[in-house]
């Protein structure tokens, strides 16, 4: 299950990776980062070990200039001890987060963003992109 909290403009895609099997899951969550932080939440029906993800915002030059960007996250778990705070940095290459927890449910949280530039005088997007969260681990 994947829930977020107003579901809007930031277009993330988000690919499962379950080394065992192989099994990718795909999809589209689209949240607004306007009015505060938003998140997603992941939950899985088996506990499964996520050693890291990787995050990459928009990979095509016009696109990355001209959206905002996703600055800071923070992930948490069922486990009050995990508290994983990153700063991204503002730029279109792959970025990795270490998570090093076994889970049923995971949370992301969009804390702040890098604001989209004019680009050859069209005024930046209102949308937040991340083209690409990966998740990497053991099922």
């Amino acid at each position: 299950m994947i829930s977020s909290s107003h579901l809007s403009k930031l277009i993330v895609f988000l690919i499962f990776l379950n080394i065992l099997t192989f099994n990718l899951i795909n999809s589209f969550i689209f949240i607004s980062l306007k009015g505060g932080s938003q998140n997603i939440k992941l939950n899985f029906s088996d506990e499964i070990f996520i050693e890291f993800i990787v995050v990459q915002n928009a990979e095509k030059t016009t696109s990355f200039k001209r959206n905002h960007k996703v600055r800071d996250i923070l992930i948490t778990s069922k486990d009050p001890e995990l508290e994983i705070q990153k700063e991204l940095e503002n730029d279109n290459f792959e970025q990795w987060v270490d998570v090093n927890t076994t889970t049923s449910y995971l949370r992301i949280d969009f804390l702040s963003a890098y604001p989209g530039e004019d680009l050859s005088g069209q005024e930046p997007f209102d949308e937040c992109a991340i083209q690409e969260i990966r998740f990497f681990g053991k099922g």
